[in-house]
């Protein structure tokens, strides 16, 4: 059996589909999606501005968990060097800490490895292609960790 050819990844949801997400996420009927997905409120570093990002996630353990975005999204750099945020998980407010890691592409690689595999819908995204084991072709992975940043959380108790 000969391996799937690659695929493009697909353009983000537009932005009226995340205020959307964003509402239902605040909603009683955040459950639809917050197996998932979750919000990040992020604050400006310059601006000082508050950001609420709806993301989706993996968890890796209890209070962990790992998100993703393009690196030529420019949100992300708001969180280098660490960063206290909130997340709204699952319903609930939490403070977090972040980190990214953006220049370490074997990190970002099996980060990517582990989220792909928890959150399959979203390979589509990041144009990776998904074995019959719903696991992610390495060499999709590969390209996935130069194109893209990988954000950890750790949650505060």
């Amino acid at each position: 059996m000969s391996e799937p050819k690659a695929i493009q990844a697909q353009k983000p949801p537009p932005a009226f589909l995340n205020k959307l997400i964003i509402l239902l996420l605040r909603s009683p009927l955040h459950g639809i999606l917050s197996k998932n997905t979750l919000l990040l409120t992020i604050t400006g570093r310059k601006s000082g501005k508050q950001y609420v990002i709806p993301v989706s996630y993996a968890q890796t353990d209890e209070q962990t968990l790992l998100c993703s975005t393009l690196r030529r999204r420019g949100w992300w750099k708001n969180l280098r060097g660490g960063a206290d945020i909130t997340v709204r998980l699952r319903g609930r407010e939490r403070p977090a800490r972040v980190t990214v890691t953006y220049d370490d592409e074997a990190a970002i690689a099996v980060g990517h490895t582990i989220f792909l595999t928890q959150v399959p819908r979203d390979a589509r995204f990041h144009g990776a292609r998904l074995d019959d084991e719903k696991r992610p072709y390495p060499e999709d992975i590969a390209r996935i960790a130069q194109e893209r940043v990988l954000i950890e959380i750790k949650l505060k108790d």
